[in-house]
């Protein structure tokens, strides 16, 4: 931040004066705060809009790969001897226990958008900080 008048102390400066100087940095300093955290916003937006494009994509395209891979293992197993429906039944078990796992495996990845506006609450609090020591 740039000061307007550095040849001039704070001791020949009115009381409003001051305060009016004050309100017009913290003014500053919130706006600047708040277009903080609307970039940080922006990107983690465009970060999770572009991955839900391709989940979607990776769903669609495995569900039918998925369907045929699962009608073989079905006739597989009922050609090895099995009745039809303990193939189903061990088939539709194998399919919910990797359900499962994917499952687990996304919300672990989820973990990492706990906090979007890390660098913001970050900035806020040095920003608050040097503000209270400058009152002392």
């Amino acid at each position: 931040m740039t000061t307007q008048q550095s040849d001039t102390s704070f001791s020949d400066r009115s009381i409003g004066t001051l305060f009016s100087r004050l309100l017009q940095e913290v003014s500053q300093l919130l706006r600047g705060e708040v277009q903080l955290a609307k970039q940080e916003l922006k990107v983690q937006v465009l970060n999770l809009q572009t991955a839900a494009l391709f989940f979607a994509l990776a769903f669609i395209l495995v569900f039918g790969g998925l369907l045929a891979l699962l009608a073989c293992a079905h006739f597989g197993l009922v050609a090895a001897g099995l009745p039809p429906v303990g193939a189903a039944a061990i088939i539709a078990a194998t399919a919910l226990v990797l359900a499962g796992l994917c499952g687990f495996i996304g919300a672990r990845c989820l973990k990492s958008l706990s906090n979007p506006l890390r660098r913001t609450t970050h900035q806020t609090a040095e920003d608050t900080r040097l503000i209270k020591e400058s009152l002392q």
